[in-house]
């Protein structure tokens, strides 16, 4: 019997756009903020389908530290999940599980990243399986 789940791509991204509707909003007592913890989850769950457009790319990373173009396209392979990231004032670290198509965890990693004084977070480093 045909799978009714959509794609793993479709669903990362609807549960990102979910996360950022905090309920508050939805119940009309404000705007809430996403959490930080927040933040950096849609960063690892839209990796695969950003990587698509160079600039969009590498603006999810700190200066000089984008992957070139070869590397970006290695990344299109991929989906991405993640524990809690552990955060200490701007700095991050997160274990990503890299996953291909069919939902398999090829590798889990520590991917590392920071925010400026309030800026938005920003990848320092992401790596991926060999």
């Amino acid at each position: 019997m045909p799978s009714t789940l959509p794609p793993p791509r479709l669903l990362a991204l609807l549960t990102a756009a979910a996360m950022l509707v905090p309920l508050p909003t939805f119940l009309g007592c404000g705007e809430a903020k996403p959490t930080d913890a927040e933040r950096i989850w849609a960063i690892v769950a839209n990796m695969s389908d950003i990587t698509y457009e160079q600039e969009s790319f590498e603006s999810l990373f700190v200066d000089g530290a984008a992957p070139d173009e070869s590397a970006r396209k290695r990344y299109r392979q991929y989906f991405y999940s993640m524990d809690r990231p552990e955060i200490s004032r701007n700095e991050a670290a997160v274990t990503v599980r890299v996953m291909n198509a069919g939902g398999e965890v090829l590798s889990e990693t520590e991917w590392k990243l920071s925010s400026g004084d309030g800026e938005e977070w920003k990848i320092s480093d992401a790596p991926l399986p060999p």
